[in-house]
């Protein structure tokens, strides 16, 4: 078959749209199985923490186990970010010049924090090829993330 990908019937049921005369010889789809709960336990409890709480707020029945390693990922990345906002936080806390550091001549140059938070953001967001974005332009959000502009060309005066 040429041209896109049939849209699952899990999507379908979702926006209303499915239509058994037209979709039925489609709806032995494979369902995956078991709901995601309990965190694997050799996460440190701060990443079990983000972990319940992703779980607890997403729609039910949408995380399976098979979405486990997608989830860590994010999970791991979240908690990264946070940390490196936090070490950050407290370098500003008496920098005259927030977001940068003194390298080894002396010279200002970006704070290793930004690249560790950066890293993360990008994979915190990493994850949304997998969801259907058409999804969200139905209900009139935006299919993708506005990056945020870069701040230490800015900050540097080079950009």
């Amino acid at each position: 078959m040429k041209g896109r990908k049939p849209t699952p019937i899990s999507i379908l049921k979702t926006r209303g749209t499915l239509r058994k005369g037209r979709h039925g010889k489609r709806m032995q789809e494979p369902k995956p199985s078991g709901d995601l709960s309990e965190p694997p336990e050799w996460l440190t409890p701060s990443q079990q923490e983000i972990w319940r709480e992703a779980v607890a707020n997403a729609p039910a029945g949408v995380l399976k186990e098979i979405d486990q390693g997608v989830l860590t990922v994010w999970v791991t990345a979240v908690d990264q970010h946070r940390t490196a906002i936090m070490q950050q936080a407290k370098l500003d806390a008496d920098a005259r010049l927030p977001l940068l550091v003194k390298s080894r001549d002396g010279a200002a140059a970006p704070s290793p924090y930004l690249r560790v938070a950066t890293r993360a953001a990008d994979l915190m967001l990493g994850p949304r090829p997998n969801l259907d974005l058409r999804r969200h332009r139905a209900h009139g959000l935006p299919a993708r993330a506005q990056r945020p502009p870069r701040l230490i060309p800015t900050v540097l005066g080079l950009g």
